[in-house]
């Protein structure tokens, strides 16, 4: 089996279970939508460690409201280093925790569409470089913790790509690094992180568009907090 076509699994609320074969490089798009109870292992893995290295497209809504998708919520994802794409809302609310992209091969260019891994749960990513765009809400509703840092090949950051609410009790991203070829970030793209202490822009593009609110903040205490960018003071 090379690949799991559209809406092959989809909707099958009683399936818990799961093993894909490593030869399957395609999952289309609601390959597993709406299979609550549903783990996925990769032949002889574990539930908790969704190995998709071999994976090279995820199609959109593929995992889409696999709430229980590690066993448990406690789900690391790993993905791997031919990966081209990650469709829209792929994995949004599909309860994982930690994110690990390998690094990419340098031929491959890969692209995370809107609301790829929104409301997921997940407190830690490593971004890849020869990812190029994180769509809008790609990450939002998330509780982000430690630091995070864009890529130097990411040009677009959509609107809230990173977005959360303002009454989030669990993030803790205190410090982020944006990379050195950036073109856009989006409306609200970091709205509402309340401990990030430390924006680092790398960029020294001369256009670089910061959308409106994009680290704002939407509580009325927000701006007595002291904010640090690339060595400047900001309230």
């Amino acid at each position: 089996i090379t690949g799991i076509g559209n809406y092959a699994f989809a909707d099958q609320v009683n399936l818990t279970a799961v093993t894909l074969p490593e030869t399957v490089t395609e999952i289309g798009d609601s390959a597993f939508a709406n299979d609550r109870q549903l783990a996925v292992r990769v032949d002889a893995g574990s539930a908790q460690v969704m190995d998709l290295s071999n994976v090279t497209h995820i199609g959109k809504s593929a995992f889409a409201n696999c709430t229980s998708l590690g066993g448990g919520g406690a789900t690391q994802l790993k993905l791997g280093s031919k990966l081209t794409e990650i469709g829209d809302s792929a994995f949004s609310y599909a309860g994982i925790r930690n994110v690990t992209f390998a690094p990419l091969e340098e031929s491959i260019t890969l692209t995370i569409g809107q609301n790829a891994f929104s409301h997921s749960g997940i407190e830690k990513i490593t971004l890849p470089e020869g990812l190029t765009s994180i769509g809008a809400y790609a990450f939002a509703y998330n509780s982000l913790t430690g630091s995070l840092s864009i890529p130097d090949s990411v040009a677009e950051i959509g609107d809230y790509a990173f977005f959360v609410s303002s009454d989030a009790k669990n993030e803790t991203l205190a410090e982020l690094t944006l990379g050195k070829n950036l073109e856009n970030v989006g409306e609200s793209a970091f709205r509402n992180y309340m401990a990030l202490s430390t924006v680092n822009i790398r960029t020294t593009n001369p256009n670089l568009q910061l959308g409106q609110y994009a680290f704002g903040h939407d509580r009325s205490d927000a701006y007595s907090t002291n904010r640090e960018i690339d060595g400047q003071n900001y309230y």
